[in-house]
């Protein structure tokens, strides 16, 4: 990996206010996860001097974002490939689960404060703000940012959120105050004009169960190249937008009409009704045929469904085809990416975007890219559209052909009569 290094030790105008409160490690703020779009739910000050190394996809499932900034020492990171020195004054922002780590190097020291931050609207600006700025940025004395971020990680620590709204105003202000200096004033015309053509057909559109080619036809690009520069310009992928789109037009329409559930679905574009009445069953207690969303809040929860607000159904229908990763894990080590297919790929209805994922997670080249299928048995038609768009997308990039571990032999037999073998390395099961 490249390295990049930077200035020595030196203090910070925080450093003051933090030493007030103390060397705090891990305080949880929030026990809950309340459904707002931008929570604090913990906060530490610490310094390490040994056994600190953290992997971005070994923190479990769950999606969250971390502000990281150095008070005094270094720290190592390795993220998309590149290895980095994180100097004093600088803020370490990363989101998970991704293939990034960072850790304590032998014989160094590391004083940081740090938040862990939940929510749509926090994952939103951090994705921005990395794909255009990166993982690390310097961040002056007297940034804004670096106010909105203290306040909140001694609030944190003290004990001072005592409700999950005071917590979500601090992430709220942490998140903007990121964007408003890092990213700028978004104008009109500075966008790009060909995304906004695309997004324009996509709110005309979306019930018409339209998925990321067809925005990518709308923008005169390939699927590819439309995919990449809506990530480094949006801050999130086609497919992520869309799914939000859906998922703000289901919550307008639950809340305002006499549709059942499974109704609104179908009315959203969901190609999966029957999912998305699943997750909504998850959330509220109750099918997909039940009356209009509206009736039950006016009308009270019945005493067997379980009392559940509307921005956590919300977040329920985001999560509908917004989460292509959900079986699949990647793993980066010596240049070698492998994708690893979990057996709940097609009983966890995967979106078709799955592939598009790992490009955008991890863009190459590398010496060798591996799809493990030894957990898997037969597989859909939306596993092989996605690892021909993995295999075009990577010996594209430089990398040989895609290799196929320990395929179910009936997948083997698939690609044969399709003649699409010859496309890939298959090791045998």
């Amino acid at each position: 990996m490249a390295e990049q290094d930077g200035s020595d030790d030196r203090g910070t105008s925080v450093l003051s206010r933090l030493e007030a409160v103390g060397l705090r490690m891990g305080v949880p703020v929030y026990a809950g996860r309340p459904s707002l779009h931008a929570i604090v739910t913990s906060a530490g000050y610490e310094e390490r001097t040994s056994a600190y190394d953290w992997h971005g996809l070994k923190r479990g499932s769950a999606e969250f974002c971390l502000f990281q900034y150095t008070i005094a020492g270094r720290g190592q990171l390795a993220f998309a490939g590149t290895r980095h020195t994180v100097l004093p004054g600088q803020a370490m922002l990363l989101w998970f689960p991704h293939d990034n780590r960072y850790w304590l190097a032998s014989g160094d020291r590391w004083r940081h404060f740090y938040l862990c931050l939940a929510g749509r609207e926090v994952m939103r600006a951090w994705r921005a703000v990395i794909a255009r700025r990166g993982p690390l940025v310097h961040l002056a004395d007297d940034a804004p940012v670096l106010a909105a971020a203290a306040d909140a990680a001694i609030a944190g620590m003290t004990g001072a959120i005592r409700d999950p709204w005071t917590s979500s105003s601090l992430a709220y202000r942490l998140a903007m105050a990121l964007c408003a200096e890092l990213l700028g004033d978004p104008a009109p015309e500075r966008r790009h004009p060909a995304i906004e053509m695309a997004k324009r057909h996509g709110r005309a559109r979306f019930a018409d169960g339209l998925g990321v080619s067809d925005l990518a036809r709308a923008a005169g690009m390939s699927r590819h190249y439309f995919a990449r520069t809506f990530a480094k310009t949006e801050g999130s992928t086609p497919s992520q937008w869309l799914a939000d789109l859906r998922a703000r037009e289901a919550t307008r329409l639950l809340r305002g009409t006499d549709l059942t559930v499974a109704a609104v679905g179908a009315r959203c574009g969901y190609q999966d009704a029957a999912y998305f009445c699943r997750a909504f069953r998850r959330i509220v207690g109750v099918s997909g045929g039940v009356p209009h969303l509206g009736h039950v809040l006016n009308q009270g929860w019945p005493k067997r469904i379980p009392k559940a607000d509307l921005g956590a159904i919300l977040d329920a229908m985001t999560e509908v085809g917004s989460n292509p990763l959900r079986a699949v894990d990647t793993v980066l080590k010596d240049g070698v990416l492998s994708v690893i297919v979990r057996k709940e790929f097609d009983s966890g209805n995967v979106h078709q975007d799955w592939a598009q994922q790992v490009q955008l997670m991890h863009p190459g080249p590398f010496a060798k890219v591996m799809v493990d299928c030894s957990a898997c048995g037969l597989l859909s038609s939306t596993f092989f559209a996605g690892i021909m768009q993995l295999n075009q997308y990577y010996t594209e990039s430089g990398c040989p052909k895609l290799v196929l571990d320990r395929p179910d032999p009936r997948i083997v037999k698939n690609l044969q009569i399709l003649r699409l073998h010859t496309f890939f390395d298959i090791i045998a099961r």
